[in-house]
């Protein structure tokens, strides 16, 4: 079973987490978030799912990390994601247009042989 964490709590978010709670091949292992919206990860997610603020926050390393918080999600956790070997999938393809944050996003992936993704 794949252990799957959630960058973001908003409208897309919310909608993959009770996609992965129906399914029987994926478990969420965790919710990254804002400092302001962790409470209301925590009310959906459950009390056995971890919530952080960054990926160092989770008590479980994932298999993958799905980003569903847009630009601000992919920037703020991005590299360390991918610097930790842990795949990326993210809505955010209009945040790749930023050169210089393609370039840093690449570099982390082809160190730790991490994918990124553009759903």
């Amino acid at each position: 079973m794949k252990h799957v964490a959630i960058i973001g709590y908003g409208a897309i978010a919310s909608h993959v987490i009770r996609a992965i709670s129906a399914s029987s091949a994926v478990q969420l292992g965790g919710v990254i978030g804002r400092a302001g919206r962790l409470a209301a990860a925590r009310e959906a997610a459950g009390p056995n799912v971890a919530v952080a603020e960054d990926i160092g926050g989770l008590a479980t390393r994932p298999d993958l990390v799905l980003d569903c918080a847009g630009h601000p999600g992919l920037i703020a956790h991005g590299v360390a994601i991918l610097q930790c070997g842990i795949d990326l999938v993210s809505v955010s393809a209009g945040a790749l247009a930023d050169e210089e944050l393609y370039k840093t996003l690449a570099r982390a992936a082809s160190a730790s042989g991490a994918r990124l993704r553009i759903a």
